[in-house]
């Protein structure tokens, strides 16, 4: 078996990384999110590398990256956020997945690209070994449950019986904002339409304190998330002596919230675990009392650990 690769004609190869996607990852491969994904971005399009069988002329797998601006110590560079990877079932072996990952990486390990990010699962993992490229960080996943009554519902069917049992448990945890709410100093507001200037000048300032930091800038964040064909998202932001000072974008599936980007200044009593319940208020979130409305989100270990969020 001989597996040729070649990089995607964005254009021309389309229907072909549509339906290599549609087959072996997502229904959601729809065209509108493949010009949103790929075309317009505006870090630059995204890039994709499809592999064939020579014999048979079947296409059987691809490999794609997404650009994103970086600040690295002060600089801004280009780097790739590593996407959509498939092989299909009939050639579902290490050898097409290592040079579909091989062609590209190729412009990292050359130094053309900054450099490039992942977050595989176990099994993919066994590519990079074979790759020689080790684990660099781990990624940890918090939530904050707002509301008890799904739990409560599993453990206890009388609903006579659950639903002042959830009036209780609710209640108790909407106890564990109370300080947070006392002597605040700090705005939530909810953000409509386009991202502006100011979360252009917040990343500027908020990115100084990092060595690597993701770019986020207006015109990025009305990419990922006004633009985005998936998700609708929301926007909470929050303002200290008349400028704003931090924002958080969630969106929300049925009755799960998910916090999806988070970005602030390092000032002391900013609310970061008030968030999750200004969110859910926003959102219109457990309006039912069989709404649990449990919070998930991604990682920010330093600004969600100890405020009620759990691993």
């Amino acid at each position: 078996m001989v597996i040729a690769i070649r990089q995607a004609d964005l254009v021309g190869d389309r229907q072909v990384v549509l339906d290599l996607v549609r087959d072996n990852l997502t229904d959601e491969a729809t065209v509108e999110r493949y010009e949103w994904l790929y075309r317009r971005n505006p870090d630059g399009d995204g890039k994709a590398w499809i592999a064939s069988d020579e014999a048979s002329g079947e296409t059987v797998g691809i490999a794609s990256a997404y650009p994103r601006l970086m600040q690295v110590a002060g600089e801004q560079v280009t780097c790739w956020n590593l996407g959509e990877f498939a092989v299909s079932a009939s050639h579902r072996s290490l050898g097409p997945a290592l040079r579909l990952q091989r062609a590209c990486l190729g412009p990292v390990l050359e130094g053309t690209v900054a450099f490039s990010y992942d977050n595989p699962n176990e099994g993919f993992l066994a590519v990079y070994r074979r790759l020689g490229i080790p684990v660099t960080a781990q990624v940890a996943r918090y939530l904050k449950p707002l509301r008890v009554d799904r739990r409560l519902a599993r453990w206890i069917r009388s609903r006579m019986i659950a639903r002042p049992l959830s009036l209780l448990g609710n209640g108790l945890l909407r106890l564990r904002d109370v300080p947070l709410r006392v002597g605040r100093r700090f705005e939530i507001r909810p953000h409509e339409g386009p991202f502006d200037m100011r979360f252009t000048h917040l990343h500027e300032r908020v990115s100084r304190r990092y060595t690597v930091y993701g770019g986020r800038r207006a015109e990025y964040l009305n990419w990922r998330y006004r633009e985005n064909p998936l998700h609708r998202s929301q926007v909470l932001t929050a303002w200290y002596k008349g400028e704003m000072a931090g924002y958080v974008v969630f969106h929300h599936r049925l009755v799960d919230g998910y916090i999806t980007d988070l970005s602030a200044e390092e000032l002391p009593g900013l609310p970061w675990s008030s968030w999750p319940r200004a969110s859910r208020r926003s959102a219109g979130w457990g309006r039912s009392p069989s709404a649990p409305g449990r919070y998930r989100a991604v990682p920010w270990s330093q600004s969600c650990g100890g405020r009620a969020f759990s691993k």
